[in-house]
């Protein structure tokens, strides 16, 4: 099994697939981003680690076996 994770500016997404590359199962989480100023951007990292253990935890509840 191989877990693959997208950290992106808007959302975390993970999947889970086989040896074969098969979709197991996929997750993705919506993540904030900050403006507090014009052209500025910011984010919270600790908001993309909740998010991952969020879309890991959905995985695993998908396919507790192979996860």
């Amino acid at each position: 099994m191989f877990i693959g994770i997208d950290l992106g500016t808007s959302s975390v997404k993970t999947i889970l697939i086989d040896e074969n590359q098969n979709t197991l199962a996929s997750k993705t989480e919506t993540i904030s981003i900050e403006n507090p100023q014009n052209g500025y951007y910011e984010q919270n990292p600790e908001e993309w680690y909740e998010a991952t253990v969020r879309c890991f935890d959905y995985l695993k509840k998908q396919k507790p076996k192979e996860f």
